[in-house]
């Protein structure tokens, strides 16, 4: 399953963001959990795709590459309160 997962979600693999759970803070006019984020500063690894299908972290891909092309692409839908959005909508 891991080695699927990348190929669907590989892009730039010389570093990889990393949203820090245990820092995340409330932001009370979207109700959400906004996470600490920051690059990891290293290359991406099998092993850090396994751990974000674990949900053991939580780890972004950039999907553009030195090559100048992309493999998939992302939308982030921010509503303005999270508790009301539907995703049928």
């Amino acid at each position: 399953m891991v080695n699927e997962f990348i190929k669907l979600f590989s892009g730039y693999n010389g570093d990889f963001g990393i949203a820090d759970m245990s820092k995340a803070t409330l932001d009370h006019e979207k109700n959400k959990l906004k996470p600490d984020y920051e690059w990891s500063g290293r290359p991406v690894t099998p092993q850090d795709y396994e751990n974000h299908i674990q949900g053991k972290i939580s780890i972004g891909i950039q999907p553009c590459r030195l090559d100048k092309t992309a493999r998939f692409g992302c939308i982030d839908i921010d509503p303005k309160n999270y508790a009301d959005f539907k995703t049928e909508k």
